[in-house]
């Protein structure tokens, strides 16, 4: 499925992390940004490829400049969320999920246990002890300053919200945006500059996406006329052109024009546009190797300067040539670039446990990264430049040699053509044995490091991040602190890092900031279709969940959703509003007044019922109070009743027992209501959720055993309930069971699930349509009048 990038922008500029920089950076913009990835490569492989080249701490990224900028050196996280069914339980990246929860980077715990932070490769196979990323995920995080799944491309964990890119963003102000990898363009990294995506897989979604005459450079691998070995080779499967958008795709492009692009493969022609010989307005240069310029090479003649023992593909640019190819081309825009040059084949390497040919892609790497500092430094300045260096995440746990001991086989193969002798050497500790934590060994210039791989997968190690030029200091106010790590990698051997470390959604909030880019909102993919289609709604409420302030009767939350709901009912259509209880605290007459006053303001008619907090007061008191709330309010004398609408019926239903849970009485009068408005489809509205339904909630909730009877009805659509005060933020508020569909409405004033340690007011609006089709919008209480929900979700009305 393919998403639109027509993501709203609701400020100015990105105020908390322009708020960091010091003045003097903060008052102008950079002109470029740009953004270097070593696809799969932690602290570990940096040094092993430092130490192989004899440069550990010498490479121009790792010292002050000749003008005295000096670069800034951080740890980075590469977590994703992880996705659970409804027990909490971890499932696989291509199960159903019910929720999604992030695991994130802890530096108290992470040094406990060695196989802590990678994916097993022992059994159970595919379960990670912690949230490992795959460059999808990682990419989405870097460039868009979100938290997904891993296989995702600028989508939420749900598929229902599409982020928008730094590149696109870096497009709309004005600059040119280029992207360049060594492996094929669309890959997962290349593509998480530019594109959204549910699925990574899809190649040619994503090629087409990124050719769509807007990107201005991309550059890589992809050829479906070349092997990996740069030789031609006969292209008649469709198969070989997923890379790049489909044979139609790919014939268009090489007859020029395609949406403006010029087109190159050949090496020549890429070493004319680096040199300036050749400049096109727009440029799409593919060169010739199917999937990576070198990593997977095996038919080339014998070259012992290379650490593989192996020649390079002949016919290939290097990675240096097209990052400078790309740099001639975009910085004739005079209102500055971004561009993001990805080494992707690292990765590749750490799979393989190749570090051979890990440090020949690290080392292609590092000289692109030497080829956009001359540029910088000829061309443009570090005052109106960022360079970031970093990973996406790391792969294969790569430590120094006597990190743990084999039970089978030495610290590494004796050949990578055994299988069996590369899975024997990697870390099962089940069999092995763990000594200490020890970085790589420095063996000399020309030498292999002192290694081990721990796995063949990705693992949730820190990264490191080095950062020079414009707005680049802003990442010492986002810092963490992991002493273990900087004793082990830093202390001047050979990183001066002290172990601070920054959020991988820090790196786009940064580069946001240098370039003064808007911040913007996710769009929800339906939202657009249905505002542009009123006519076919049929009923909009808004409903609001718990407030219970403690210990004052202080309800800010309450109030910015009230004056939020009116901007809504201004602009558009609502109906009325809906309430599942706990709004005072305590019942008490104090926080009585003080919420009345502010749902008063209240533009649409309210409907509440209460909530455990309400009984600590009486029905009476709460129906004296309900009838003041909203300024078209209606009478309500009863706190349980029913609003009929034409296609749909809603059930107000307060819990008789302690505000939570229903005595059989309660549950039959919920059971006449259902059965008398039959066929209708039914809301309920109650206080808390049927216990197991949430399971982050606990046991709190409806528990009477009649509750099963009352799910039962056909007529039943879906139950809406608060009480658990759940941060939405990280807990799926959304569950369908047995063709109900269960909505938590989140508290106002205090979250308390899964902790405490952040709360942001949140509502829902709920439309229902002509077709049936029901669509929850999530707003974040106090976001401008025309700022996009924040999430959504869809069911049909009936079966």
């Amino acid at each position: 499925m393919y998403f639109s990038s027509g993501l709203r922008v609701f400020l100015v500029s990105a105020l908390l992390f322009l708020a960091v920089l010091p003045a003097s950076a903060a008052s102008e913009p950079a002109k470029n940004v740009i953004l270097m990835i070593a696809d799969g490569i932690g602290f570990n492989g940096w040094m092993a490829a430092d130490y192989y080249a004899g440069k550990a701490g010498e490479r121009p990224y790792q010292v002050p400049r000749p003008d005295g900028t000096a670069p800034l050196l951080v740890g980075q996280t590469t977590w994703s969320l992880n996705p659970v069914d409804g027990a909490g339980e971890l499932l696989g990246k291509h199960e159903r999920a019910v929720a999604a929860v992030p695991q994130g980077y802890d530096a108290a715990t992470r040094w406990h246990r060695f196989e802590a932070t990678f994916e097993n490769d022992f059994a159970p196979v595919g379960r990670s002890y912690t949230t490992y990323t795959d460059s999808a995920a990682a990419g989405t995080a870097l460039h868009s300053g979100k938290k997904t799944l891993n296989g995702r491309i600028n989508v939420d964990w749900r598929g229902e919200s599409a982020f928008m890119p730094i590149g696109q963003l870096a497009h709309e102000s004005g600059r040119s945006v280029g992207i360049v990898t060594s492996v094929m363009a669309s890959h997962a990294t290349p593509a998480s500059a530019w594109s959204n995506n549910l699925s990574r897989d899809n190649y040619a979604e994503i090629f087409n996406e990124m050719v769509d005459g807007r990107l201005d450079v991309l550059m890589g691998a992809g050829h479906p006329e070349f092997d990996n070995d740069g030789r031609r080779v006969q292209a008649d499967e469709d198969d070989l052109f997923r890379f790049v958008g489909g044979r139609e795709t790919w014939e268009a492009l090489k007859a020029g024009g395609h949406n403006g692009y010029a087109f190159i493969d050949g090496l020549e022609s890429f070493e004319a546009v680096a040199t300036g010989d050749m400049m096109p307005e727009r440029l799409v240069g593919i060169f010739q190797a199917h999937r990576t310029a070198q990593a997977r090479r095996q038919n080339q003649s014998a070259d012992p300067h290379n650490p593989s023992g192996m020649a390079f593909v002949p016919n290939v640019p290097e990675l240096a040539t097209m990052a400078t190819g790309a740099l001639q081309v975009l910085s004739r825009n005079e209102d500055g670039l971004f561009l993001m040059v990805e080494g992707g084949a690292v990765d590749w390497m750490g799979h393989d446990n190749d570090m051979p040919r890990f440090i020949e892609e690290q080392e292609a790497f590092n000289q692109a990264v030497v080829a956009v500092i001359d540029w910088v430094e000829t061309h443009s300045s570090w005052e109106e430049t960022l360079l970031i260096v970093t990973a996406d995440h790391e792969t294969g746990g790569i430590w120094g040699e006597g990190t743990f001991m084999n039970g089978e086989g030495g610290p590494i193969a004796t050949s990578l053509e055994d299988e069996a002798a590369v899975e024997a050497a990697r870390f099962d500790p089940t069999e092995d044995r763990f000594e200490r934590f020890l970085a790589v060994q420095d063996r000399g210039a020309g030498n292999l490091p002192g290694y081990q791989f721990a796995s063949g997968k990705h693992t949730n190690e820190l990264v490191p991040l080095w950062a020079l030029g414009h707005g680049a200091e802003a990442f010492q106010a986002l810092t963490r602190h992991d002493a273990f790590a900087g004793r082990l990698w830093g202390r001047g051997a050979p990183y001066d890092w002290n172990g601070d470390y920054v959020e991988n959604t820090h790196v786009f909030h940064v580069m946001q900031a240098a370039l003064h880019l808007p911040a913007v909102l996710p769009s929800p993919l339906s939202s657009a279709r249905l505002h542009q289609n009123e006519k076919n709604v049929v009923l909009r409420f808004a409903i609001i969940g718990d407030a219970e302030p403690k210990p004052l009767a202080e309800f800010p939350g309450v109030a910015k959703t009230v004056d939020h709901i009116n901007r809504l009912a201004d602009s558009g259509r609502i109906d009325l509003v809906a309430g599942v209880g706990d709004i005072p605290h305590k019942g008490t007459t104090i926080q009585y007044d003080a919420v009345t006053a502010v749902l008063s303001r209240l533009v649409r008619p309210f409907y509440p019922i209460m909530g455990n907090e309400e009984f600590g007061s009486t029905e009476r008191r709460f129906l004296r109070y309900a009838n003041q709330w909203s300024m078209d309010q209606p009478t309500i004398d009863s706190v349980r009743y029913v609003v009929e609408h034409d296609e749909v019926a809603l059930i107000f239903a307060t819990p008789d027992r302690d505000g939570r849970d229903f005595s059989d009485e309660g549950l039959a009068w919920v059971e006449e209501q259902l059965e008398a408005l039959a066929p209708k489809p039914v809301f309920l509205f109650t206080h808390g959720a049927p216990v197991g339904v949430f399971p982050a909630g606990g046991d709190k909730g409806i528990n009477h055993p009649r509750i099963e009877s009352v799910l039962a009805h056909e007529n039943l659509a879906a139950v809406f309930s608060g009480d658990l005060h759940m941060d939405i933020e990280r807990i799926d508020p959304f569950r369908e069971i047995n063709g109900v569909t269960h909505v938590h409405v989140p508290a106002l004033e205090r979250t308390k699930v899964p902790d405490k340690t952040r709360h942001t007011p949140y509502f829902h609006v709920v439309s229902v349509m002509t077709d049936a089709e029901v669509l929850i919008e999530t707003y974040r209480a106090g976001d401008d009048a025309d700022a996009a929900p924040r999430f959504s979700h869809r069911f049909a009305l009936t079966d």
